[in-house]
């Protein structure tokens, strides 16, 4: 657990139940990363394209995309996006993983995480951004492999679980 940034295995949804650690890179994957670097351009400018082709499939929608400010260049680690009713976060996740599409939240609310309400006493309301954040935003799939057919299906169905 400490390993995993302090993430609980057992939870549900993503829960931070003590500070930890990155530390989950060993020498095989050191070498992977090694020949990724060399095609770390490419990998970039095909997520950017991906990310380009979420904003067109989802220009239509009451759904939006999270955007830097102009000046910023994202390298695009996670499309996050936030939906029109921050009720239906949880709902609108179940749905897409129902239909074979792996989401997860898109914002983590670090102060209700465990370790934070254990050491600190914060509460929802007192970070009044990030409790909307967290209720409003997910996370789409978004990889080196991810086809143009595929996020067509994905934004249809998210589309479709925020009517």
């Amino acid at each position: 657990m400490l390993r995993n940034h302090g993430l609980s295995p057992n939870s549900r949804k993503p829960d931070f139940v003590e500070p930890g650690y990155n530390y989950r890179l060993t020498e095989i994957g050191a070498a992977i990363v090694n020949s990724q670097l060399r095609k770390l351009a490419s990998l970039i400018a095909s997520r950017r394209e991906q990310a380009a082709r979420y904003e067109t499939l989802l220009h239509e929608s009451k759904i939006t995309s999270q955007r830097g400010t102009s000046e910023a260049c994202s390298v695009f680690q996670s499309f996050v996006c936030v939906l029109p009713d921050p009720r239906t976060n949880q709902f609108v996740i179940d749905r897409m993983r129902a239909d074979g599409i792996e989401c997860t939240i898109g914002t983590y609310h670090v102060p209700l995480t465990s370790a934070f309400r254990k050491r600190y006493g914060t509460t929802r309301g007192e970070f009044p951004n990030t409790d909307h954040a967290q209720r409003s935003c997910i996370t789409l799939p978004l990889h080196d492999e991810l086809t143009v057919q595929q996020q067509q299906y994905i934004t249809k169905q998210l589309i479709a679980h925020c009517s």
